[in-house]
């Protein structure tokens, strides 16, 4: 029994040790692994951040950067390709962009200019039709009754209404007949132009001048028509000068000649911009 208690007392703790033992070894192997991959690891970290440039300095704790997340150098790793994934694309998508843009641009400048031109092209459009179909006709017409009136003023006597002396048979008969065949005709036609073209005015309505012009025809076709009764013979002053007073020469000149020459520097100077946007 001694020796049997004796055997199992000197056994027992040698089987103790032994279990002891063995889960040291394990716990042992087990640390030896984990820091062997810690050191694979710590140095796989010293490589990589070797080859971009050496190791850094770690930030003081007072530093504002020491308290940055810091990404591990894997995580750089998987980060890469999306990296080069992007410069791709942007190599793809800034020279489509730039394209497009460059011809958006030049549509838009085209359109403008084109937008120029036909607005100007209009300008001169109405410019043309002004110069031919209004102000150009009575500007020319306005010049031949002044000539007209001058030629008469000197071979017949001028306005021998508003002389003193009393007026002759002849002298009233060579009133009717330049009334009659020169200057009634000229006036009908510049009143005829006026009201067929009146859209055409530069003003927003009618000038005075113009006005004029029509009233005084007006009130002289009564009196022109009186002329043709028979045995008419009358040398009255009524009889023969128009009641809306004397033709409005000099300001129907000053007007005509006026707005002829604007609207001749205008077709000019749209004439000029239209070849430079060509």
């Amino acid at each position: 029994m001694p020796d049997l208690l004796g055997r199992h007392c000197w056994r027992a703790p040698d089987a103790l040790s032994a279990g002891a033992c063995g889960r040291n070894a394990l716990v042992r192997a087990l640390h030896d692994q984990f820091a062997a991959q810690l050191r694979e690891r710590g140095e796989d970290m010293e490589d990589q951040t070797t080859a971009r440039g050496g190791l850094q300095a770690a930030p003081a704790l007072g530093d504002p950067q020491s308290r940055m997340i810091r990404l591990p150098a894997f995580a750089y790793t998987c980060v890469r390709p999306w990296v080069a994934l992007l410069l791709v694309q942007l190599s793809v998508v800034v020279p489509l962009v730039v394209t497009v843009f460059v011809a958006a641009t030049g549509y838009a400048a085209t359109y403008l200019t084109n937008l120029r031109l036909a607005r100007r092209k209009d300008h001169l459009d109405r410019v043309n039709r002004q110069l031919s179909e209004l102000y150009g006709p009575l500007y020319a017409q306005s010049e031949a009754v002044d000539r007209a009136w001058r030629k008469f003023f000197v071979a017949g006597g001028g306005n021998v209404w508003t002389a003193l002396a009393p007026v002759t048979t002849e002298q009233a008969a060579t009133w009717r007949l330049w009334m009659s065949t020169v200057f009634m005709p000229l006036n009908r036609r510049m009143v005829e132009t006026v009201v067929s073209h009146a859209d055409l005015l530069r003003e927003d309505t009618i000038p005075e001048p113009l006005k004029e012009l029509c009233a005084h025809v007006a009130c002289y076709e009564p009196i022109v028509a009186r002329w043709q009764e028979d045995g008419f013979d009358s040398v009255q002053v009524d009889d023969h000068v128009s009641i809306a007073g004397n033709f409005p020469r000099r300001e129907l000149d000053d007007y005509l000649r006026n707005s002829f020459e604007s609207l001749k520097l205008e077709q000019a100077r749209l004439l000029a911009q239209i070849q430079r946007l060509r």
